[in-house]
């Protein structure tokens, strides 16, 4: 695994310094997605893959494609999950459909990973990430790198909430982020993700795990105290336990001697001190006290520490936003076009409907 690498101070030719520029006009590319002529990977030098993974010869992606153009910044990954900003380009989106997205780079670059984090611009200035992973590569006639990737892979689990937010760990008894924080705050430099205040917790001061609250003694933090039913008789002013007001089946003040004593009328319930069975301390309150899950140490909440816990945002991109509304399917060739390549299925030629469950956004197999 490469040694994780800062920001660098250098700038590639034709690349921005954040994502907020990626709206420098990229090199005209096809109308269509069909206009122009598609190289076979055999007639220019094709970008490097990971060893281990063969380039396929033709898209894997079997969905209805749709034109989108929009100015972009291909970022790849390192095999640690840190950006690799040095190789950074600026590109154009050229079609997308509801498994991956077709793009091409205004240069060739060198990809260590089959992973890449895609910027693409919003009309209002805008932009939003999506994590794609590589699934073939070519250059074209105009030095131009042509990538076709699918939707997933680790750039896009970086994305996704609940890799960006604290989880409690049972195992550990306190909140952790699922990814290194080292990590994210790489992609935070590039402007990708931005952090925020999760929450703010009380902790051990000890060991900074997390406790448990309940009322306890306020001596020795027992839980196990008792208090007594007191009846306050308003007549004498006379307070005194319960049992001492009964009397033969009916209440009577063992000082003034009142019989048949009515509720909210002659009389008020209260609540005695209480009394730990611990220690033998007796107070009228409780205090509140914590225990730690992971140390057992007892102690009062205001001795707690209080921590911030620190997520992360992105401004995810959805796929299904890129695709157009519902509406006739555009005409598409379906026979075999001038430069040889195969014709389009049948299926290919549909319109993709809005309205698609989770399980069509399933990745295939590249």
């Amino acid at each position: 695994m490469p040694t994780p690498t800062t920001k660098p101070t250098g700038k590639p030719a034709n690349t921005p310094d954040t994502i907020a520029d990626i709206n420098v006009p990229p090199p005209r590319a096809a109308e269509t997605i069909h206009d122009g002529a598609r190289p076979s990977l055999s007639s220019f030098d094709v970008a490097p893959l990971p060893r281990g993974r063969a380039t396929p010869e033709v898209a894997v992606r079997q969905t209805p494609r749709h034109a989108v153009r929009r100015p972009l910044l291909a970022i790849p990954l390192l095999a640690d999950g840190s950006p690799d900003w040095g190789h950074r380009s600026l590109g154009l989106s050229v079609d997308v459909s509801i498994d991956g997205l077709g793009l091409e780079l205004d240069r060739p670059v060198d990809l260590p990973t089959l992973s890449m984090m895609v910027v693409l611009q919003e009309p209002d200035g805008g932009y939003r990430c999506i994590g794609v992973e590589l699934c073939d590569a070519h250059k074209t006639a105009e030095g131009r790198l042509r990538l076709n990737t699918c939707f997933g892979g680790f750039a896009d689990e970086l994305l996704k909430a609940e890799n960006l937010t604290p989880r409690f760990q049972p195992h550990t008894f306190e909140f952790t982020l699922r990814q290194p924080a080292e990590l994210l705050e790489k992609w935070v430099e590039v402007g990708v993700l931005t952090p925020v205040l999760w929450d703010r917790i009380q902790v051990c001061p000890r060991c900074h795990g997390m406790p448990r609250y309940r009322k306890g003694c306020r001596s020795c933090g027992g839980v196990r105290v008792s208090n007594e039913r007191l009846i306050h008789h308003f007549a004498c002013a006379h307070v005194a336990p319960v049992a001492d007001f009964e009397k033969g089946g009916e209440l009577v003040c063992p000082k003034c001697r009142t019989r048949r004593m009515i509720v909210a009328s002659d009389f008020e319930y209260a609540n005695g001190p209480y009394r730990c069975e611990d220690c033998h301390w007796s107070s009228t309150d409780l205090e509140q006290v914590a225990q730690c899950l992971r140390c057992d140490l007892r102690f009062p909440i205001f001795q707690a520490h209080e921590v911030e816990l620190r997520g992360y945002r992105a401004n995810r991109l959805d796929p299904l936003a890129l695709l157009p509304a519902p509406g006739p399917a555009a005409a598409v060739p379906l026979g075999p076009f001038a430069d040889g390549r195969a014709p389009l299925r049948a299926d290919q030629a549909q319109h993709v409907p809005v309205a698609l469950g989770p399980q069509s956004l399933a990745r295939p197999e590249c």
